[in-house]
């Protein structure tokens, strides 16, 4: 009973994704901004690929360092660095 009124794992997850794309993309053209991905969120691939294949601006996000909260002590690092 419980997993029959669930409902769609797929289209719910698309739509998701697909409006916080949105969100970035209306952002982006509102302010004329590029784009500066991170935070766990963007450690999903589909997400990622989404926002770079639908912003036409330049998408900037972790290579080296972990997008996720890895890489949170290398920018508390760098503020202390240049604050401190």
């Amino acid at each position: 009973f419980a997993a029959k009124n669930r409902g769609n794992y797929e289209l719910i997850s698309s739509v998701f994704i697909n409006s916080i794309v949105n969100v970035i993309c209306k952002i982006s053209k509102m302010y004329d901004l590029n784009i500066i991905v991170g935070g766990g969120v963007f450690q999903n691939k589909t997400l990622l690929k989404e926002v770079i294949k639908k912003v036409n601006k330049k998408v900037y996000f972790n290579k080296k360092i972990p997008i996720n909260d890895g890489g949170i002590s290398i920018g508390q690092v760098a503020w202390g660095v240049w604050n401190l």
